[in-house]
């Protein structure tokens, strides 16, 4: 069987791989172990491809932003932990280079903490960033692949290639987002095959992780199948995080493992927005406490002050005696008995009720501020 077309000229065609390319013999010893690029939040694997899914304004350029400072600092930031100091490079089509900087700058003082009175460490943030590398690339054509009749990769593909070869050490090369950098129709399996094809060509040919940071579909979710367009690109993939903001306190952000070839998926953390934009990390019980006060809304205060009013009349009550007369439509609160009662434990958490013993029970004690 060849491959070879008589109308073609023969010196141009080469095999698809050689015979000693196939050889196995060396099965016989110890594999290599896989290698990550971070632990911690999530085990990023080395030298694959990876996607980073969330609706529009879940911050996840922001995240991953900082995952590329946590590589280049090697300081843990947002939980993921480097092994070791990696260098980067971020491919942004949306932000142009001001705004990266603006936004890096924001993390600086965690990442790079002072000495002195000076915002951040100035000689450590700029060892770090001799290993980060930012093209300002807003207004170009950035399609690596295009569809007229076939799908063909496009000169612009050849050029990224050419452009990083001088980058001899890189650990990850972030797409930002993955939209302005494919071609052909997002719904297409065929398409988006080819688009994560020539993403692998690009690890195989620098030894990297290719992170392309993707949206999600209308529907949200944080599995696999809320990353927008064609599941190929998922199927193609190796490694899917998701983020997606909490329906009740937009400035908490749920942070899963969605897809993972190499170990485990799931739920990992959640994130807090703060008013710059930047992200940290909250423990999940934290999370929860927060969701379940969010969901009381507009209750919360009227809450307490009716436990007060109950616990004053000599009429103290249990979160789940409250949680059982006052929830309901048709009740004091229109909320369910178990946001109810979830919302009271919170209160009773954060410290703006306490639980005292009473016979069998604990019944709910308003906290007293004392006014200074």
């Amino acid at each position: 069987m060849s491959n070879y077309d008589p109308m073609m000229d023969g010196a141009t065609i080469k095999p698809l791989f050689e015979k000693s390319d196939a050889d196995c013999s060396t099965f016989i010893n110890a594999a290599l172990p896989r290698t990550y690029l971070t632990t911690g939040t999530a085990q990023i694997p080395s030298s694959i491809v990876a996607l980073m899914s969330g609706p529009g304004g879940s911050s996840k350029s922001m995240c991953v932003l900082g995952i590329a400072l946590s590589l280049v600092s090697g300081k843990t930031y947002l939980g993921f932990i480097p092994e070791g100091k990696k260098e980067v490079i971020y491919l942004s089509g949306e932000d142009d280079k001001s705004e990266i900087h603006r936004r890096a700058e924001r993390m600086f003082p965690e990442l790079f903490p002072s000495q002195d009175n000076s915002p951040f460490d100035k000689k450590a943030a700029l060892a770090a960033l001799n290993r980060f590398h930012v093209p300002d690339l807003t207004g170009q054509n950035l399609r690596l692949s295009e569809k007229s009749d076939d799908l063909s990769e496009t000169y612009v593909f050849q050029s990224l290639v050419i452009a990083l070869e001088p980058f001899e050490n890189l650990d990850m090369i972030i797409f930002d987002t993955g939209s302005r950098f494919r071609g052909g129709t997002e719904n297409s399996a065929e398409d988006a095959a080819f688009f994560i094809s020539l993403c692998e060509q690009v690890v195989s040919e620098k030894e990297a992780t290719v992170l392309v940071i993707t949206h999600s579909n209308k529907l949200g979710g944080s599995n696999q199948q809320s990353v927008r367009g064609s599941s190929a690109i998922v199927d193609n993939a190796r490694f899917v995080m998701t983020m997606k903001p909490n329906n009740d306190d937009q400035t908490l952000i749920e942070f899963n493992v969605a897809k993972n070839n190499y170990g485990l998926t799931g739920k990992q953390g959640f994130f807090r927005r703060k008013d710059d934009g930047t992200l940290e990390l909250t423990d999940q019980n934290d999370a929860q406490k927060t969701k379940a006060l969010a969901k009381l809304g507009i209750h919360e205060q009227s809450i307490i002050d009716h436990i007060r009013s109950l616990h004053s009349a000599g009429a103290p009550i249990s979160i789940r005696d409250f949680a059982r007369n006052y929830s309901g439509t048709k009740a004091s609160y229109d909320l369910s008995e178990n946001t109810l009662r979830e919302g009271l434990l919170a209160l009773v958490d954060m410290g703006r009720l306490t639980k005292q013993k009473s016979g069998r029970t604990e019944i709910l004690v308003p906290v007293v501020q004392v006014k200074k």
